[in-house]
């Protein structure tokens, strides 16, 4: 299968080329300068006209939570009665090819969590719907799993599910109030009254029983941290601190230090090599809702590499193209890399993450003609997988894409 995407405006890894780009066996094969337009394509050759519009390597969402919105664990109407598993891997696997995100890191809960409604068998559940849909072809995007441990539970059930064939990622926790995200302890309880139904007396009941458990953090870590070297599975500390809490973490092998929530964490993480990653709600709601570190001030201080959905699904795209727009960042390429070649080298994937040839050919079609970015076609290994139609049938006048002054090419 072949396919031509004419007059894109490319988002290479160092530049903005208008061009074609040429889709063949799953792969970014060719990247034509100008319109490509020479002589006609061959027979069963699909001809796309981007319209102007911004191509961009497919998204790679290092941490997103938003599966367990869909089936209810979380949110405003979170409860034990939940919607089926697979409606909302369904769901979320939609959301996903409708933003461009072409690989998905759902982050799962490996613990019990009353106040949130989280449970081991939950857990395992989203995992192995994870595993059966993508190995029928049911999914759209591809998925992974960002196992989320929290350091003052029962390691045991974790260090089980670490190898689940999903799993490409443990992000380590330590949720435990009086720390890390939580130094107020009230902040904490705020937070679980604005997502549960859980009471004052239940929540002062997890508030002690996490605190009675703290001593055993170290050893847990540890145990954690051995098993994923075990397994090759890359190391992210959740929610760092202090700059010690990192040094703790890179010791273990740690190599991804997933919204810190002080900027001397962040800027430790980076000085040692470690890669950083924050939440796109952050950027675009104009800091964080726990009042921790604003994504800007770690980019200012040239300590961020990659930016994950976190719940919401359009932060990747529309955050980078912000960036750009607000100033913060110069050139859209060096934007665009924070949710694309960022996230790919955090997990080892060589393979995406670049519209260079010889990639996967996972790519998004990007259009700023409504006033924000909006992805009006997604491929994945070379296949169109989502596209917007709103777009067609417009007059000829409106139909090429209104692109802001600052984000055009020479």
């Amino acid at each position: 299968m072949t396919t031509l995407i004419t007059n894109a405006q490319i988002v290479l890894p160092d530049r903005v080329e208008r061009g074609t780009l040429r889709l063949h066996d799953g792969k970014i094969a060719e990247i034509l300068p100008d319109d490509g337009a020479g002589a006609a394509p061959a027979p069963g050759v699909e001809v796309i006209d981007a319209e102007g519009d911004w191509l961009i390597p497919g998204c790679i969402d290092l941490h997103g939570d938003d599966i367990e919105f869909e089936i209810g664990a979380l949110g405003p109407r979170a409860g034990t009665l939940r919607m089926p598993v697979e409606l909302g891997l369904l769901q979320s696997d939609k959301n996903a090819a409708a933003w461009g995100i072409t690989t998905k890191l759902h982050a799962i809960a490996y613990f019990e969590d009353e106040a949130k409604n989280r449970s081991k068998r939950l857990s395992g559940a989203i995992m192995d719907t994870i595993r059966d849909y993508g190995a029928a072809g049911r999914l759209l995007v591809e998925h992974w799993v960002d196992l989320r441990y929290e350091v003052t539970a029962d390691p045991d059930y974790t260090l089980e599910a670490m190898a689940h064939p999903v799993v490409r990622m443990i992000s380590v926790m330590d949720h435990t109030p009086g720390e890390g995200q939580f130094a107020d302890i009230e902040s904490y309880k705020a937070l679980n009254r604005q997502i549960t139904d859980a009471d004052d007396a239940e929540l002062e009941r997890l508030v002690a029983e996490k605190r009675a458990r703290a001593h055993l953090k170290t050893a847990h870590e540890a145990q954690v941290a051995a098993r994923a070297h075990e397994l090759g599975l890359i190391i992210a500390s959740h929610d760092d601190d202090s700059a010690a809490r990192v040094e703790a973490w890179h010791a273990l092998g740690g190599g991804l230090s997933e919204m810190p929530v002080r900027l001397e964490a962040a800027e430790r993480a980076h000085a040692l090599g470690m890669k950083v990653s924050m939440a796109g709600p952050n950027l675009l709601r104009g800091g964080s809702a726990s009042g921790n570190l604003n994504l800007v001030e770690a980019l200012a201080a040239g300590a961020l590499d990659a930016i994950c959905s976190d719940y919401y699904p359009p932060a990747l795209v529309c955050g980078a193209f912000k960036l750009v727009q607000d100033g913060l960042i110069a050139d859209l390429p060096d934007a665009i890399r924070l949710v694309t070649a960022g996230p790919a080298d955090a997990l080892g994937l060589t393979d995406r993450g670049r519209c260079v040839p010889g990639l996967r050919g996972d790519v998004a079609q990007v259009s700023t003609v409504l006033g924000h970015p909006v992805v009006r076609r997604t491929f994945v290994a070379g296949a169109l997988v989502y596209e917007d139609r709103r777009f067609e049938n417009r007059p000829p006048a409106t139909k090429s894409p209104s692109i802001p002054s600052e984000l055009r090419t020479s």
